[in-house]
């Protein structure tokens, strides 16, 4: 509740009112079986006790409001009841919960169906992963990086060398057309030295 509280509270600024707050929902995944309700999915809101007789007050109010707020809502997912009822894959909570309760096999079929899920899966398998195997992985990644690395610098070192080589080629035409050296170096970015050399 604390928590709740905190999230609301910061979604208001200074000023505002309170009915400009965005709703708010807290999501609960449990591993066990809390609540007692036939459903994996339970989703709360805050609701008025009835009061006490002696604590009541005819102000007209038929009915009167039932809950404290409609901004707030709790969604509760069960896990245990989720494996018991297996359901088809129907929608992304769905493929979500096969993800988290840890079913390979359903994994497997909802990571094909999502590149969120398939990448969630994928840091998964590198989080589980035993020493050896992270290490490796970690091995492979670093290549692949140092790979594009490199392979990355020897074009721009390339293209260096293959613009130096036209900006000769240019130079060389321009000297034999008696152009001066300045405006040569100016056109070529070539020094004075490698001008003369051509």
């Amino acid at each position: 509740m604390v928590y709740n509280a905190k999230l609301i509270a910061g979604e208001i600024k200074v000023s505002q009112e309170y009915k400009k707050a965005k709703d708010t929902i807290v999501i609960c995944i449990l591993n066990d079986n809390v609540v007692k309700r036939n459903a994996y999915l339970s989703i709360a809101k805050l609701k008025y006790e009835e009061p006490e007789e002696i604590r009541k007050v005819n102000l007209g109010y038929h009915p009167g409001d039932e809950y404290l707020t409609e901004m707030v809502k709790y969604y509760i997912i069960e896990l245990p009841k989720f494996k018991k009822k297996k359901p088809k894959v129907g929608d992304l909570l769905e493929k979500w919960l096969y993800v988290i309760g840890g079913d390979r096999k359903m994994m497997e079929k909802c990571k094909k169906e999502n590149e969120e899920i398939k990448e969630a899966v994928n840091q998964l398998k590198e989080m589980s992963a035993d020493e050896y195997e992270r290490e490796l992985y970690e091995i492979r990644e670093r290549s692949r990086l140092t790979y594009n690395t490199e392979m990355a610098e020897a074009r721009r070192k390339g293209e260096k060398i293959g613009e130096k080589k036209r900006n000769k080629e240019i130079a060389k035409k321009m000297k034999e057309e008696g152009i001066e050296i300045k405006l040569i170096q100016k056109i070529t970015n070539l020094t004075e030295e490698e001008i003369k050399a051509l």
